[in-house]
């Protein structure tokens, strides 16, 4: 699986769970559900977030180097 691809599904991965506990709200809305989303869901979207840019930073310095060592 290339980078770009990876990226892509780890992207998507996180969005379908945000739109799935977001639907689940309409059934658990109490406490325990935004402490769950507090304390689990919202640092791994962060986490996400973060990877997915460092993910894209390896995309572009992997591609200088094939410019430079002429591996196009």
């Amino acid at each position: 699986m290339s980078l770009s691809t990876s990226k892509a599904a780890l992207h998507d991965a996180m969005k379908k769970l945000r739109v799935r506990t977001d639907s689940v709200k309409e059934l658990w809305d109490d406490e325990s559900r935004r402490r769950f989303e507090r304390d689990y869901i919202d640092p791994l979207e962060a986490l996400v977030i973060s990877t997915v840019k460092g993910m894209e930073a390896m995309e572009s310095l992997i591609a200088q180097v094939r410019r430079e060592c002429g591996d196009d």
